[in-house]
Order: structure tokens, then sequence, then C-alpha cells
């Protein structure tokens, strides 16, 4: 009898360390599709904010000299994030966000020419910019 009692128990403790490892895989699955969501949100949202970006530009150069557009980042920052918008003569719109130590990069091709390379660099505290024509297309 006391070898019954020993085997049952050293079967429930095998099958207890089976449930616990399993379920200890599942947590760590799910926080990583969790993580990986949130990844991939933050890149959707940089993207559609690099391609507003990219048609204001256009807007901006069809309406000619002097013409400017106010813009705002359209999704939330934490303290020490930012977003780096800048415009290039090689015909881009280079928008990046650098937030919790990561970095996400959008580019997208311009249609119209730019005369000179600009940038502006948003934070919490600065959420608006400028895209104007003043002798070209640029952002400040």
């Amino acid at each position: 009898m006391s070898n019954m009692r020993s085997q049952v128990s050293i079967d429930f403790l095998i099958a207890l360390t089976l449930v616990t490892i399993t379920a200890l895989n599942l947590i760590s699955l799910g926080l990583t599709q969790m993580e990986e969501a949130k990844s991939f949100d933050l890149s959707s949202k940089v993207k559609v904010f690099a391609i507003d970006v990219r048609d204001t530009v256009t807007k901006v150069y069809s309406c000619g000299e002097g013409f400017a557009v106010k813009k705002t980042w359209p999704f939330e920052l934490n303290p020490g994030d930012e977003i780096i918008v800048s415009l290039e003569t090689s015909g881009i719109v280079n928008v990046t966000l650098i937030t919790g130590g990561k970095r996400y990069t959008v580019i997208e091709r311009l249609q119209v020419p730019i005369a000179e390379n600009s940038s502006v660099i948003l934070t919490t505290e600065k959420r608006n910019f400028w895209i104007k024509f003043e002798g070209g297309v640029k952002v400040e």
C-alpha cells in the first residue's frame, strides 16, 4: 500500500509539472503575440502619417509660393519619444518614430521636387509643424 501512495504522488507531481510548463508556454506565447501586435500597430500609424505628410507636401507645392499647412502628429507619444519628419532633395519624405528604444522608419517617394533638405523633430511638447512653400517646399 505504501508503494501505491508514493507512485500516485510521483505521477501527480509529474502531471502538475507538465501542466505548469504548458501554462507558462501559453502565457509566454500570448505576451509575445501582444508585443508583435503593438509593434505592428505603431508601424501602421507611422506609415499612415508618412503618407499624409507626402500628400500634404504635394498639395502645398501645387498651391505655390507663400502657402503653408500646419500638421499635428495623430497618435500619442510618451515622454522621451520623438518623431523626425524630413524632406530630402532626393525626392523622399522620411518619417521616423523613436519610442521605447525602438525605431520605426517609413520612407515615401515624393511626386514633387524638393529644393533643400529640411527636417523637424516632434515631441510631447512640440506637437505641430508647418509644411511651407518658401522658395521650395520645406518643413519647420
